[in-house]
């Protein structure tokens, strides 16, 4: 009887995962191809804060797709904030098509995060040309070396 429980337990587990992970991920993969980069510009304030932005381009899209309607954007480090964020929409037709999210780091946590890897979670729904909607999740792994932050020193 154990077993049987155990077994539907991992069962639910894995269905959860497959619907609310990963083919997400894989609906947004056969619609678009999306870049994302962080920038950070070479003049910066004197103050305690790096101010820079995580740059979305879309380089291609498949199918139907009308565009993507971005709602959420998490880091997977916590050391990387969002400024004033609402909500994106890539639209399918204009390939090429750039837009970029405000983001600040402390400038202590320069160092902490050199050399590490960061992870961007897009969250949003696909726009069908039915003007129907279906989740999806982009995913991206960052490396955060010398090209990606800016040197601390540089700013002080």
């Amino acid at each position: 009887m154990y077993l049987f429980v155990l077994f539907i337990l991992c069962a639910l587990a894995f269905l959860w995962y497959f619907f609310f992970q990963k083919l997400p991920s894989l609906r947004f993969k056969r619609y678009f191809d999306l870049r994302a980069s962080l920038l950070w510009p070479e003049e910066q304030q004197a103050d305690q804060l790096v101010r820079g932005s995580l740059l979305l381009e879309l380089t291609q899209s498949f199918a139907d797709g009308k565009g993507f309607l971005i709602e959420s954007v998490r880091f997977s480090r916590k050391e990387l904030h969002l400024r004033n964020f609402d909500k994106l929409y890539l639209d399918a037709a204009n390939e090429g098509q750039q837009l970029s999210v405000a983001i600040y780091i402390a400038r202590k946590y320069l160092s902490a995060i050199r050399n590490k890897e960061l992870t961007v979670e897009l969250t949003g729904y696909i726009v069908h040309k039915e003007n129907k909607k279906s989740a999806a999740v982009a995913r991206y792994s960052l490396r955060l070396d010398e090209q990606a932050l800016p040197v601390a020193e540089d700013f002080a």
